[in-house]
């Protein structure tokens, strides 16, 4: 009976290690999520033309705003934001006439040419799977939507 009970205790030790392992590398991956989620473009594929239609995301940390983008190089509509964090991944997002709790996730990735991945869900916006890559961070004090267009024009060659 003794042997059984210390069995148990070391069985349960050892899934109590296992959990604060398991929830320690989640804190780090949230916090390197974050920072990469804010101050850059996201865009859910490289446009191969002017006239190809793409979206955007960005969220700038400075300021609470972010936006949404849906267009092509020559037209486009813009829908932005302010935010207030409401936890790790989360965003209470204020639009003109709405708000939703946005969740996001980003990761570095190897997709498609891109160096980052960021998924969006609980938005009736946008879509829900966006990319981006080194040099496409959005500096402080700088216009986000003109740099989403500078780095689509970029992207299809013009």
């Amino acid at each position: 009976m003794k042997k059984a009970l210390l069995l148990l205790l070391l069985f349960l030790l050892l899934l109590w290690l296992l959990w604060r392992w398991w929830n320690a590398g989640a804190a780090v991956a949230t916090d390197e999520g974050a920072r990469l989620a804010f101050d850059r473009a996201w865009m859910d594929h490289r446009p191969r033309s002017p006239s190809e239609r793409w979206q955007s995301f960005w969220i700038i940390s400075q300021h609470p705003v972010g936006g949404f983008n849906a267009g092509t190089f020559w037209k486009g509509g813009w829908e932005r934001f302010q935010y207030r964090r409401a936890g790790d991944g989360r965003l209470d997002a204020i639009f003109q006439n709405d708000r939703e709790r946005i969740s996001y996730r980003a990761w570095r990735c190897d997709t498609d040419g891109f160096d980052f991945c960021l998924e969006i869900g609980g938005s009736s916006r946008g879509v829900k799977r966006y990319y981006s890559q080194r040099g496409w961070e959005i500096h402080q004090g700088a216009d986000a939507e003109a740099r989403v267009r500078e780095i689509a024009s970029a992207s299809d060659g013009n």
